[in-house]
C-alpha cells in the first residue's frame, strides 16, 4: 500500500514505482508532490486504476504526459480521467488482464496520443461513441485476444498512422471495419485466424503503404465476402 502524503513537498519530475508488489494506492498519496510528469508502475498487483486516477485528480496535479502500469492484474478502468489529465500523451497498458476496448474516456484526453494496450484479454472491440475525434496516432492491441471487431469501432481515431491487430483471434473483417482511419500507414492483421474479409474492406484506407496479412486463397464469394480455407 502507498499510504497518504508519502510524497508530500516533493517536486519529482519522473517517478518509477515499478516491481514492489503494490495492490492499493491511498486517495492522497500524490498530494503535496509538484511538477510530476512521468508516472510508471509495472510489474505490481494492481487490478484497478481508479484510486490512482483518483488520487492525481485531488492532488490536483496536471503536468502528467506518461502513464506506465504495464504487468499488473487490471481488468478495468471504471472511473474517467479528470480534466487533470489534459496534458497526458501515453498511456502504457500491456500484459494486464483488460477485458474491454472502450475503458477509456477519451473524451478528457486531447493530447493522448499513444494508447499501448498489447497483451490483454479483449475478445471483443466495440463501437464507441465518445468523441468525434481522437489525436491517437498509435494503436498497439497486439497478442489480445481479439476475436470480433464491430464496424465503426476505430470511427473516431482519424490521426492514427499505426495499428497493430496481430497475433489475435480475429476471424472476420466487416465492411467498415477500418472506417475513419483515413490517416492510417501502418496495418498489422499478421497472424490472425481471417476465414471472411469484405471486398471492400479496406477502401477507406486511402494512405495505407504497409499491409501485413495472413491468408489462404479465397475459397469463395457470398454477399460481397471472400470466404477462406
Amino acid at each position: 500500500i502507498l499510504y497518504d502524503f508519502l510524497f508530500y513537498n516533493f517536486t519529482i519530475r519522473t517517478l518509477d514505482l515499478s516491481s514492489n508488489e503494490i495492490e492499493f494506492v491511498s486517495n492522497h498519496t500524490f498530494t503535496g508532490l509538484f511538477g510530476l510528469k512521468d508516472l510508471t508502475m509495472n510489474a505490481n498487483k494492481l487490478k484497478t486504476l481508479n484510486e490512482i486516477i483518483y488520487s492525481i485528480t485531488i492532488s490536483q496535479i496536471d503536468t502528467l504526459d506518461t502513464l506506465s502500469f504495464t504487468s499488473n492484474q487490471i481488468e478495468s478502468i471504471d472511473l474517467e480521467f479528470s480534466t487533470n489529465f489534459r496534458s497526458l500523451e501515453s498511456i502504457n497498458l500491456e500484459y494486464n488482464k483488460i477485458k474491454n476496448f472502450d475503458i477509456i474516456n477519451l473524451a478528457s484526453l486531447p493530447k493522448l496520443s499513444n494508447l499501448y494496450m498489447r497483451s490483454n484479454s479483449i475478445k471483443h472491440i466495440k463501437q464507441t461513441n465518445l468523441i468525434d475525434k481522437s489525436n491517437i496516432f498509435s494503436i498497439e492491441i497486439h497478442d489480445s485476444q481479439v476475436e470480433k471487431i464491430e464496424p465503426n469501432s476505430f470511427s473516431f481515431f482519424n490521426l492514427a498512422s499505426y495499428l497493430d491487430l496481430s497475433l489475435n483471434n480475429i476471424k472476420t473483417l466487416e465492411r467498415n471495419t477500418f472506417k475513419g482511419l483515413i490517416e492510417l500507414k501502418n496495418l498489422k492483421l499478421e497472424n490472425n485466424k481471417i476465414i471472411s474479409m469484405h471486398e471492400d474492406v479496406f477502401d477507406d484506407l486511402q494512405n495505407l503503404r504497409y499491409l501485413y496479412l495472413t491468408l489462404e486463397s479465397p475459397n469463395r464469394q457470398n454477399d460481397g465476402f471472400l470466404i477462406f480455407k
